[in-house]
């Protein structure tokens, strides 16, 4: 029962220690063993207390676990307010590339939750997203 038991642990080790050397990570190492081969981060920003109509700047950073480059072709938002410019673009092997986007609040008070879809060239992972979240406030300098 202990050999099976230190057979298993010397896996583990050499699993993680494999992460490190590939990925600087083993959180990467985890995501590769579910199928995946690309990461976003953060996959989720929540902008907290925003002025209405307010225009903010975000930038995330897609992730290839991949040995061979991956296409980002483009992406799709849940409203017009959500916008990215730097796609298409090539996510290099064991690289990565910072996407930025730009965001206007939403000019109405109240909570929003809006969806970035970034899409891939790969048939195991044809999408991504990045989801903002925030509350919308009104201010006196919006109120005009």
């Amino acid at each position: 029962m202990i050999k099976g038991g230190c057979g298993f642990l010397f896996v583990i080790l050499i699993f993680i220690i494999w992460s490190y050397i590939r990925w600087g990570s083993v959180a990467y190492g985890l995501v590769w063993l579910q199928g995946e081969q690309l990461v976003v981060e953060p996959s989720s920003m929540d902008l907290r207390d925003v002025p209405c109509g307010e225009r903010k700047k975000l930038s995330f950073r897609v992730k290839n676990l991949a040995a061979e480059p991956v296409h980002l072709l483009g992406a799709n938002s849940s409203c017009s307010c959500l916008v990215t410019n730097d796609l298409p673009t090539i996510v290099p092997a064991n690289g990565s590339c910072e996407i930025h986007a730009e965001f206007v609040v939403p000019s109405e008070a109240g909570k929003f939750t809006k969806d970035l879809v970034v899409y891939s060239e790969l048939e195991s992972q044809t999408y991504l997203v990045v989801q903002i979240s925030g509350n919308a406030v009104t201010t006196e300098k919006n109120k005009k």
